[in-house]
């Protein structure tokens, strides 16, 4: 029997407001004069969306990531590139993210441009309406991310082992 301390009211009132879209990158190295700086996202806008919010996977509680809410993680996995792998394939799962009604990932030092807005909310509306709810801008040379995995073993980017666990 589950026993709720809580009216129904209560609850829905602390539940988090709806996003409609989060964009979500990753940077994490061992200090900040090693990592990549994202670019400042503060005068970013949307049209035809009620919300948005950048959020930055990071180790480096004093990286400088202007207009992102840094999200501060601390994995146990040994290559930093692997720890940056989790926030791209892997944040939709995180509960910072379950306001999140879509999530793009973007690249630690992608900036994004004046016709960014309204491609990024038709492909959200796309995304929502489809039976998976899942997109991925296909690799010239790749058809998915299974590919994308062959490909990082057969350029000998990683190991088969890393490659797994991501």
């Amino acid at each position: 029997t589950l026993t709720l301390d809580k009216s129904p009211q209560q609850l829905k009132e602390r539940a988090p407001e709806p996003i409609d879209i989060c964009f979500v990158s990753s940077i994490f190295a061992p200090t900040i004069k090693t990592a990549d700086r994202p670019n400042d996202v503060t005068s970013f806008q949307m049209e035809n969306t009620t919300s948005f919010q950048f959020f930055m996977y990071t180790n480096l509680e004093d990286l400088e990531s202007p207009g992102w809410t840094k999200v501060l993680r601390n994995f146990n996995y040994r290559r930093f590139i692997t720890q940056s792998r989790w926030g791209k394939f892997m944040a939709w799962k995180d509960p910072e993210m379950k306001a999140c009604q879509t999530i793009f990932y973007l690249d630690g030092h992608y900036k994004p441009g004046k016709r960014t807005p309204a491609r990024v909310a038709q492909i959200a509306e796309k995304i929502r309406e489809s039976e998976f709810g899942l997109a991925q801008m296909l690799h010239p040379t790749t058809s998915s991310a299974i590919g994308e995995f062959d490909n990082i073993l057969r350029f000998n980017k990683d190991i088969i082992k890393n490659v797994n666990a991501s």
